[in-house]
């Protein structure tokens, strides 16, 4: 067994990582595959895909290459237009069996935010968070941010 994370091989029945806090995998994949936008897009191949966030494609570029550093596989793919004449939105697609896992990674990112710069904060009409793709402030009960589209599943 093998951490997704440090990439240490434990032996003996153990299914955790007590170091990173994630479980084991059985085989450990290959590195290469998150070298690049293109080597991912390739990994990816023909799994079912996902959107997770809609963003301007920088922000969705440095999402991606956090999510390479997690090794969750990624790619940036263009929506369908929500009408003629206007432009499609710009997705961030991961696979759907790796859903799980960008959630886990997301959450931790929002809770390193709100540890590292106390993002939560009283409003007239209730609390509000920063966004951990764009930091834009969002309704703590918000199911995606208002700005960049990222599902946040407060609500």
């Amino acid at each position: 067994m093998f951490c997704p994370s440090c990439r240490a091989e434990f032996q003996g029945g153990v299914d955790f990582c007590k170091n990173c806090e994630v479980d084991l995998i059985t085989e450990l994949p290959d590195i290469s595959m998150f070298k690049s936008p293109e080597s991912m897009a390739d990994a990816l191949g023909d799994k079912e895909l996902t959107p997770v966030i809609a963003a301007s494609q920088d922000e969705l570029q440095r999402m991606q290459r956090r999510l390479a550093d997690q090794q969750i596989l990624s790619v940036l793919a263009f929506g369908q237009s929500p009408s003629p004449g206007v432009a499609p939105r710009l997705y961030l697609m991961v696979a759907t069996e790796d859903i799980p896992r960008m959630g886990e990674f997301l959450n931790e990112m929002q809770d390193e935010q709100v540890v590292r710069e106390g993002v939560v904060k009283e409003v007239a009409l209730g609390e509000v968070t920063l966004c951990p793709a764009c930091e834009a402030e969002a309704p703590m009960n918000a199911e995606e941010c208002p700005d960049c589209g990222l599902m946040l599943g407060l609500g």
